[in-house]
């Protein structure tokens, strides 16, 4: 197809400011009869354009689009184009702008549920706070109130420990309290001795010729009941953990070993004494083997007798006379 004899391209173009107007000015009718068909279809040429851009590439019609040549073609080429990538464009910026639009949307809704979230977590944790604060304020008072307590207690200690310095220590009256002290004045000792081993007497056993253990133990009972202070047995201290042992014709007394003659000393009223060894049921059977057996019996009077101090604990708080009458 040549070119129009005035210059222009017979394919109907997009451009609003066309040549062709409603007088038919710059309008062609040709033998083309695409042409004159998008005339004759609009007054401003829009059916035309619209039916070369739908039309079927196997007709005639729209076969200048890509073989026409001239300016009007190639002006028309390059607006499409250019309209092309203006409506990308546009669609890229709207495509950004939606994506913005939703990242801060999702962003103000986090911020949103974190915020919710943290405020929850401190109004939960306000109480469990506050009673943990009012648990260690009373907890506080207690303490203080114990310390000062302990300091009243503290002061009352101090005044009987003054008190008691400046009172004089009372006298000690009981067997422990005097074995914790020296003590002196008159007394009783009582001295007991083996009989003869060479003859022995018709009827006689062994044992009957020596002092037991037992018979110590009569004496020590018979003189505490006589109102006894303080006593010796073998010139030691006797106390509450004093113990005697029988070992054959020897005796022990805490551990320490002793051959007869056996003296045991007693600091008390002497006639007091003398009168419980006498009415004593188990002397009075000692007695009798002194008279049959000859074993050594001897009560002196003393004037003045000196214990010494206990060194060891006694270990005990009481201890009483067992009655055997």
């Amino acid at each position: 197809m040549s070119p129009h004899p005035d210059g222009h391209n017979p394919r109907p173009t997009h451009h609003t400011d066309r040549s062709g107007g409603a007088d038919g000015s710059g309008t062609t009718t040709g033998s083309d009869t695409s042409g004159s068909t998008a005339d004759a279809g609009s007054p401003d040429g829009t059916a035309a354009s619209d039916s070369s851009d739908h039309a079927d590439p196997g007709s005639g019609v729209g076969e200048p689009q890509d073989g026409g040549s001239g300016p009007a073609g190639a002006d028309h080429a390059g607006g499409a184009r250019a309209g092309e990538v203006s409506a990308r464009r546009r669609r890229s910026r709207r495509l950004r702008l939606r994506t913005s639009v939703s990242v801060g949307v999702v962003t103000l809704a986090s911020g949103l549920l974190f915020s919710l979230s943290a405020m929850s977590a401190r109004q939960g944790s306000l109480p469990q706070d506050a009673g943990l604060v009012g648990l260690v304020r009373h907890q506080q008072q207690t303490v203080d109130q114990m310390m000062s307590g302990n300091q009243d207690l503290q002061a009352q200690i101090d005044a009987l420990v003054a008190d008691s310095a400046a009172t004089p220590a009372p006298t000690p009256t009981s067997v422990l309290q005097l074995s914790s002290v020296a003590v002196t004045g008159p007394g009783l000792t009582v001295t007991l001795t083996d009989a003869p081993s060479d003859p022995v007497p018709d009827g006689a056993r062994p044992d009957d010729l020596v002092v037991h253990q037992q018979d110590i133990e009569d004496v020590m009972n018979a003189l505490w009941k006589g109102g006894a202070e303080a006593m010796t047995v073998q010139g030691k201290r006797v106390n509450g953990r004093t113990v005697i042992r029988c070992i054959g014709n020897v005796i022990l007394v805490d551990g320490a070993r002793f051959s007869p003659p056996y003296v045991v000393s007693a600091i008390g009223d002497p006639q007091a004494m003398q009168a419980a060894l006498s009415s004593d049921e188990r002397i009075e059977i000692y007695l009798q083997y002194v008279a049959r057996y000859q074993l050594g019996w001897d009560v002196d009077v003393e004037r003045a007798l000196r214990f010494d101090a206990v060194t060891q604990d006694p270990g005990i708080k009481f201890a009483q006379v067992e009655d055997h009458g």
